[in-house]
């Protein structure tokens, strides 16, 4: 095994922790609310998630996928690269909304239940403020399984999980709310996601691709999705008026 993918797995753990910062200290006001709201001790143990989950938990799988599954004598062309890559956040998206569909059935909700303490007020860190449970067969097992069909080399896996940590950061900020209509509607916005931390029945794809929307496609009529839809629309139009949408 190359040891660098130990480097690669803490770098990719740090890294996180740094962007997750500087997006709280963005969204402070956001934080304040919740603080003022839910008590300071509440918005420390969500650090403390995201902390462990990061620099610990996420490591370790990084560092087993890398002993076990990629190919480290497979130099891939560019386009391959490409490929790979985005394979790895297609399973991964696929893998995260049925797992996390799953999580908002009652039997498996207590593997969710401390993500959604936070609804009315979301910020960063609350993106892997997630249980043990979840942070693995939401976030870790689709990597997993999508190395085991893609055998990616070790720049792809890092830049997919990369992407991943990133978009998992936007997507619970606040403050990026207003820039959602600027991203494709085939991928998950910060709207789009802070509607489910309010709403709980619609919106479960995160934090990529969108396959609420992209399954809506195949659907004539959905009553989950119509009223996920209604709820955009609604803070669609509040867009154009950002004092009254509520952060």
């Amino acid at each position: 095994m190359d040891e660098s993918i130990i480097k690669y797995g803490l770098f990719l753990g740090w890294s996180t922790m740094f962007v997750t910062s500087c997006l709280e200290i963005a969204n402070k006001d956001t934080v304040f609310k919740i603080i003022k709201k839910q008590g300071m001790r509440l918005y420390l143990t969500a650090w403390a998630h995201t902390t462990v989950n990061a620099t610990i938990y996420g490591p370790i799988v990084y560092y087993w996928v890398g002993d076990n599954i990629i190919d480290y004598s497979n130099k891939h062309s560019y386009l391959k690269s490409v490929i790979n890559t985005n394979s790895l956040l297609v399973i991964h998206s696929i893998g995260y909304w049925l797992v996390h569909i799953m999580m908002h059935n009652k039997r498996f909700f207590f593997m969710h239940r401390f993500h959604h303490k936070f609804s009315t007020h979301v910020s960063p860190v609350i993106a892997m403020a997630v249980s043990p449970y979840e942070y693995f067969f939401a976030y870790m097992l689709p990597f997993i399984i999508g190395s085991y069909i893609i055998v990616p080399n070790n720049i792809e896996l890092v830049i997919a999980s990369g992407i991943v940590s990133i978009c998992n950061l936007i997507i619970h900020s606040p403050s990026l709310e207003l820039y959602s209509y600027l991203i494709p509607e085939s991928l998950v916005t910060p709207i789009k996601h802070l509607t489910h931390h309010e709403l709980m029945n619609t919106h479960f794809a995160a934090p990529t691709y969108d396959l609420d929307f992209i399954y809506g496609l195949f659907r004539r009529r959905d009553k989950g999705l119509d009223a996920g839809r209604q709820a955009l629309e609604e803070k669609l139009r509040c867009i154009s008026s950002p004092k009254s949408i509520k952060i």
